[in-house]
């Protein structure tokens, strides 16, 4: 584990170093999206996409003592502003379930440095009955070519025949039976991602990505999110995050790292 860790904050001093002392190699291409998309909560596609886009991208978490998991997704955007996405989260190598979202960008407000959206997500366990559905709001800032904001608010529930006695979840009154389905647990909760950009370049970001997920109540999950985006060309880049997170299943915060690669098409 230190040997990991160690490895870890290496990668992370280079990269943040050969940031600092040079670009790289400059681009000639410019930006087609308004913002950024986040790393770990990411977007079905960019704001305002157009029809044809075609996304794939991996990514992997190594939360602190705890399994290595992945997901690979596949985004498509079949008309404009109109994007769908189909997620396998997996934990050592084995699919744990099938996620499915849809994103639609709601008309501009004829405001530059505005735009927002909607997104739907519905994520169904594969080791058990438990299905998972969310709903949020998207409000995106751009204050000039280097500064911007993603904001996603909304609502999730849970429903699921296991629950948790340890880390953040409730086992008590505060979790609902579901009506519909006696046997099952169901929960609420309010879901919030705050995300801040800084465009470096048209090869480095930087951003800040801020996570919540609570009932309120007995449920909390956190995490804050440093990390650095680059573009290896137009249609790929490799995207890095080193934080802190209080997961449900944690009890407590700890270090988390976070990869993801894209590729579009």
């Amino acid at each position: 584990m230190r040997i990991l860790l160690f490895l870890r904050c290496n990668f992370v001093f280079c990269i943040v170093f050969l940031s600092i002392t040079t670009n790289l190699v400059a681009k000639s291409y410019q930006r087609d999206f308004f913002v950024p998309e986040p790393l770990y909560f990411d977007l079905v596609r960019n704001l305002g996409s157009k029809k044809g886009e075609f996304e794939v991208n991996s990514l992997a978490k190594f939360p602190n003592q705890k399994q290595t998991k992945y997901a690979h997704e596949i985004e498509y955007t079949f008309e404009n502003n109109h994007a769908l996405e189909l997620e396998l989260p997996m934990t050592e190598g084995k699919v744990t379930d099938l996620k499915f979202a849809y994103q639609y960008t709601l008309p501009d407000l004829n405001l530059e440095v505005y735009k927002h959206g909607l997104q739907f997500i519905s994520e169904q366990s594969i080791s058990d009955s438990s299905h998972t559905v969310s709903a949020l709001y998207l409000s995106a800032f751009r204050f000039n070519q280097s500064f911007g904001v993603l904001l996603m608010n909304g609502f999730q529930r849970y429903v699921g025949v296991k629950y948790l006695e340890t880390g953040n979840f409730d086992s008590s009154h505060d979790a609902s039976i579901n009506i519909w389905a006696p046997e099952k647990i169901r929960s609420d909760r309010y879901l919030g991602n705050f995300n801040f950009f800084y465009d470096h370049s048209e090869t480095w970001i930087y951003g800040l990505e801020i996570n919540l997920r609570t009932n309120f109540k007995k449920e909390n999950e956190f995490l804050i999110l440093p990390n650095i985006k680059y573009h290896i060309t137009e249609k790929t880049n490799f995207h890095f995050g080193l934080g802190v997170a209080n997961e449900l299943e944690q009890k407590q915060m700890s270090p988390i790292s976070i990869f993801r690669f894209v590729l579009e098409i």
